[in-house]
């Protein structure tokens, strides 16, 4: 395997950068006058509503000149909200679609112990609160943050920040075992869900929604075994909470565990 170098240009919003051989060097600013509005960012819509207002958000976004610093280092008022927990928010909404059902969803900025909530209005009526986490971590933010400014960045390999210039980050290329990045992934991805699940904070109306941003698909035995180890502790812990989805977001596909669920693998 040959590690890849990924670049950044106007155009990769909402979806991963792609492999390339070529060097460009994106156009990177310190600081950027994008933001959406609190009122506009909270305001509750039905699902689909909600779908188009987040992609024409990313148009917009996508149209601005600063559009690597504001994507990939998360600049402007509730950006990194937008993309990290809005998108997977909405994600979740669209796996609880069914026929003769509407979908709810509703965002929230303030400091309350969750994100957002959902709502389904129909033959069944149900909602629950959300609180969203992320497998990003240091080295995750620092890639973006190299692809932002150097309009390139190793997706394999060291990354860190220059001794003598914090804000120039320097990544190098390493061959890796993506065997085991993917057992670490999902290990992250389940220690993300027990520091909320744990941490007494929330009630049996809300779900823990963790987002995982591993670049390619996972395998179904490794989605597998990580349900089988949430489930194992919401049955033992049947009160603390409503439950936990994993969104995959490369595909935006959600996997699920419930307190009440039955082993099926």
């Amino acid at each position: 395997m040959i590690p890849s170098v990924f670049r950044a240009a106007p155009g990769d919003a909402g979806r991963s950068a792609a492999p390339h051989r070529d060097c460009i060097i994106a156009p990177s600013m310190n600081k950027s006058t994008f933001s959406i509005p609190t009122d506009e960012y909270e305001q509750r819509r039905h699902l689909f509503e909600m779908h188009r207002w987040i992609n024409s958000v990313l148009a917009r976004m996508d149209g601005d000149p600063d559009f690597n610093v504001i994507y990939f280092e998360r600049k402007g008022l509730s950006v990194k909200k937008l993309i990290e927990e809005a998108i997977p928010m909405t994600y979740l909404g669209l796996h609880l679609v069914r026929i003769a059902e509407d979908v709810f969803i509703q965002f929230y900025t303030d400091n309350r112990p969750y994100d957002g909530q959902l709502e389904v209005t129909g033959f069944n009526n149900f909602g629950f609160k959300v609180e969203v986490t992320t497998t990003e971590n240091d080295d995750s933010t620092l890639r973006r943050q190299a692809l932002s400014r150097n309009g390139t960045v190793w997706f394999y390999g060291p990354v860190k920040r220059d001794e003598n210039d914090s804000r120039k980050i320097i990544s190098e290329p390493k061959m890796v075992n993506l065997s085991k990045r993917e057992d670490r992934t999902m290990e992250l991805a389940f220690e993300r869900f027990l520091e909320k699940a744990d941490s007494g904070r929330y009630d049996k109306d809300t779900a823990i929604l963790v987002a995982i941003t591993m670049d390619h698909v996972l395998s179904f035995r490794r989605r597998g075994e990580l349900l089988r180890r949430s489930r194992e502790w919401l049955r033992a812990h049947p009160t603390a909470i409503y439950g936990v989805y994993y969104c995959y977001q490369r595909d935006g596909i959600i996997d699920s565990a419930r307190p009440s669920d039955r082993e099926t693998f």
